[in-house]
């Protein structure tokens, strides 16, 4: 049992770093390559928070009937579409 709390530990905390990782170089990006104020970035995430907010809501119904491996499988390749959209995306797109 104690190890299996230590498991539980240790991939919250690589979840949370990589949500860490995954604002940084979004700002990075938006700053740098976009070249956005910080007001305009924060603007930007706006978006994203609305959809995190859905995504809490929708991942507990949805593990509750998939399970937690094909969620965070589900996940993880929202996330990376997302970068490549972002990666493809032209330096002069418009946020709104």
């Amino acid at each position: 049992m104690a190890q299996r709390s230590q498991d539980i530990r240790l991939v919250l905390r690589l979840k949370s770093n990589n949500r860490r990782q995954e604002l940084f170089v979004l700002t990075l990006c938006l700053q740098e390559a976009h070249h956005y104020s910080a007001l305009r970035t924060r603007f930007a995430y706006l978006p994203l928070t609305a959809t995190v907010m859905f995504s809490n809501v929708a991942s507990g119904w949805l593990s509750s009937r998939w399970g937690a491996r094909p969620c965070m499988a589900l996940g993880a390749l929202i996330g990376a579409l997302g970068f490549l959209c972002l990666r493809r995306s032209p330096r002069a797109a418009r946020t709104w």
